[in-house]
């Protein structure tokens, strides 16, 4: 993201357009430190710089280069675990994906909002808007179904099931696009009340040909007077576009109307994606009748056994795995050391531990994801 040229410019316009001598700063998902580097720079007095994983070692390292290590705080962890002791003006971040409706973007950025922001400062970005279009992309649609198709005279039609029901990223693919774009959603940063959307759309048809799927991308008003886009007709960027493709293509003509329901819902941390596509046959009277339902929901292989262990009425019993990890937790006292832990844990189960090196990874293992 951070090479990304056009990226990284209208993010570094949007800092020189925000930050003022003695500003407070906050990046977060700082990654390798750039913009809270450049926000010191810019004249800000105190920099928080927020980031969960161990790129903040390489931050800290160039924050000590740039002279700066006195001016930015930095913090391993994720924001919403994280208090600071004064309002911040300028909230810098970048957490989308392909999309900014993505893991943990949106409640990560309105719990921002609501507890580190001044009552005038900056959020960066302001505002996402997002767009939509019915796309001929024959390339990237074989390149989804052939494998799936028939191999070697052995049928894998319900792999083909599988696929077409997840969307792809078409970064770096060619797409036509067979309507006028349509606006469908626009996140104020400011105010979001919702995670989710639930949007129908209607897409009247300007170019003949066969439509393979859906474009959706997004246009970003970082702040005032400075925006990024990743719409098609744009330089492409690190994001790339997201690509629905359709349960089978449709042969499309001027005039057409493709109705289109568009559902993005956050589950846990990840967001379970629907689209259901029909052809308005009062207005295309000649035209087969179409009604896919598809949604990523269905682009995972489930068994019934790990849905029959996720039901209300299972009964759970610990595994070997389950069992060592709740032995460590028990004993995990905030006293007892790692190597004292690996001790305890290989007389416990000295069937499953034949050396101190593998007791000692077991602890380690459980340490680096429960204890802080």
């Amino acid at each position: 993201m951070l090479i990304d040229e056009i990226r990284t410019q209208a993010y570094v316009r949007a800092l020189k357009q925000t930050v003022r001598p003695g500003a407070t700063v906050l990046d977060i998902g700082t990654g390798p430190g750039y913009f809270a580097l450049l926000a010191c720079k810019l004249g800000a007095s105190r920099v928080y710089a927020i980031e969960p994983d161990a790129v903040i070692e390489l931050a800290m390292d160039c924050a000590r280069q740039n002279g700066f290590s006195d001016r930015i705080e930095f913090i391993q962890d994720v924001s919403t675990n994280v208090s600071l002791p004064e309002p911040i003006d300028v909230i810098v971040a970048d957490l989308r994906g392909v999309l900014p409706f993505y893991g943990t973007n949106l409640p990560s950025l309105k719990d921002a909002h609501d507890r580190f922001l001044s009552p005038h400062g900056v959020l960066i970005p302001a505002r996402d808007h997002l767009y939509a279009a019915l796309v001929q992309a024959p390339s990237k649609y074989e390149k989804i179904e052939a494998p799936w198709t028939t191999l070697n005279d052995v049928s894998l039609s319900s792999i083909r099931r599988i696929v077409m029901n997840n969307w792809q990223n078409s970064r770096g693919e060619n797409t036509e696009l067979l309507c006028d774009p349509l606006h469908w959603h626009t996140i104020n940063y400011s105010q979001i009340d919702d995670f989710d959307v639930d949007t129908n759309i209607t897409f009247v048809v300007t170019q003949p040909g066969t439509a393979h799927g859906i474009a959706l991308w997004f246009v970003s008003d970082l702040c005032d007077g400075v925006t990024l886009s990743t719409a098609p007709d744009q330089p492409e960027l690190i994001y790339g576009n997201a690509f629905l493709p359709l349960l089978h293509p449709i042969e499309v003509a001027p005039g057409n109307r493709i109705n289109l329901r568009l559902r993005a819902d956050l589950v846990n941390d990840d967001y379970t994606w629907s689209w259901e596509t029909k052809v308005d046959e009062r207005q295309n009277p000649d035209t087969p009748k179409i009604h896919f339902k598809q949604s990523n929901f269905l682009g995972v292989p489930i068994s019934p056994h790990y849905l029959r262990k996720r039901s209300s009425g299972f009964t759970p019993v610990l595994t070997d795995k389950g069992e060592i990890t709740s032995f460590i937790l028990l004993r995990t006292d905030g006293k007892t050391t790692n190597q004292q832990l690996a001790e305890i844990l290989k007389k416990e189960f000295p069937e499953r531990f034949a050396n101190d090196a593998d007791a000692l990874d077991a602890v380690a293992e459980v340490s680096a994801e429960y204890s802080k």
